[in-house]
């Protein structure tokens, strides 16, 4: 388990990242200090853990629309992670087995988006998948590409699934391969009275969550499988 930090309100002393460790939540070491001269610390860090690592990525201060990103097995070491050719800004990853999916927001309006980048072991660099689909009439929120909009993904049991919204309500997305992506329907599972939507996952249960409202203030509903 890892917590960070950032100095947001005064930057002149201290240009990184303050991270805190732990082994069972309930002790922390730390805390320990990744140099990131190149994050903007006016937007806060996400860390994301998995199997074989943590990963900690942020906006890259140069240019707003790519991601800086830092990984470590142990929560203390940190390192610098290499782009290669993935683009756009980071908005979630997860990882099965020796598979790791990262979503990405495009780094203009002009290109597809979502963007799937999968990687395996065995591969030299990410490789970009926009087989994300719509959905298909007569379902609802049938729209463009660019009306779904990917914010998490997680490893549950064989698959990945990934959430967010889909025109004008929540959306969820399965994969195997991290190369095509099915929504799952919205009409039939009731997915269309949310904004947005998260997953929160086990061995064995698959929760998905979201309000009723785009701004958070409203009545939250959870879905679950199987």
């Amino acid at each position: 388990m890892s917590f960070l930090d950032t100095d947001v309100i005064d930057n002149r002393a201290h240009d990184g990242l303050r991270v805190w460790h732990s082994a069972d939540g309930k002790t922390f070491s730390g805390p320990n200090t990744i140099q990131a001269s190149g994050l903007y610390s006016a937007y806060l860090p996400d860390v994301a853990a998995t199997a074989d690592r943590f990963t900690i990525f942020g906006v890259n201060k140069s240019s707003p629309t790519s991601t800086i990103a830092f990984s470590s097995v142990d929560g203390a070491e940190w390192t610098a992670d290499d782009p290669g050719s993935l683009r756009g800004r980071l908005a979630c990853l997860a990882q099965k087995a020796d598979l790791t999916v990262r979503f990405t927001d495009p780094p203009s309006d002009d290109e597809l988006r979502p963007t799937a980048w999968r990687r395996t072991v065995r591969d030299h660099d990410w490789i970009a998948s926009h087989d994300v689909t719509v959905g298909s009439l007569p379902d609802v929120n049938v729209g463009k590409p660019s009306e779904q909009q990917i914010r998490q993904v997680t490893a549950w049991q064989d698959s990945f699934v990934a959430t967010g919204s889909s025109g004008n309500g929540g959306g969820v997305w399965l994969s195997r391969d991290a190369a095509r992506w099915e929504r799952v329907p919205v009409k039939q599972n009731g997915f269309g009275d949310v904004a947005n939507l998260s997953a929160f996952a086990n061995d064995t249960i698959l929760l998905v969550a979201g309000n009723t409202t785009s701004s958070g203030i409203g009545p939250l509903k959870i879905w679950s499988a199987p």
